[in-house]
């Protein structure tokens, strides 16, 4: 999480400078004459010549920062979440591995090792079991 979180900083950092260097190309003014912290920005290579580029990286820049944000959600939401109960505590599993014999799935795809030994009495089980 805190990954995600200092890339989506860098990014609206980015976004930031871009947009001052906008201000700058649309007033005609040039942008190596902003703040220290611009010029630090374009001496670390980020630069751009004309007002189309800035407007292209500007908006590259936000569709990245949404993409980051909603993966962040995404993360803190589902973190709580443990996917793997419902196979272990509230399937049966004979009818999940009938089910992978029928449609011919390999039941490594669907359980781990781990459960695989653990529900090793329903290995057994025939493509025709229902509960």
């Amino acid at each position: 999480m805190q990954k995600i979180r200092e890339v989506l900083e860098d990014k609206r950092h980015k976004l930031k400078m871009f947009e001052e260097i906008r201000k700058c190309l649309k007033s005609g003014k040039d942008p190596e004459a902003g703040s220290a912290d611009l010029r630090k920005f374009l001496k670390d290579g980020n630069t751009v010549k004309t007002l189309e580029q800035c407007q292209q990286k500007i908006t590259k820049l936000k569709t990245q920062i949404e993409a980051e944000d909603l993966k962040a959600t995404n993360k803190e939401s589902n973190k709580a979440v443990a996917l793997g109960t419902s196979k272990i505590n509230y399937m049966d599993p004979r009818i999940t591995i009938a089910w992978c014999k029928r449609r011919e799935v390999p039941i490594e795809k669907i359980f781990p090792k781990t459960l695989r030994s653990k529900f090793a009495w329903a290995m057994a089980t025939p493509s025709g079991y229902e509960f």
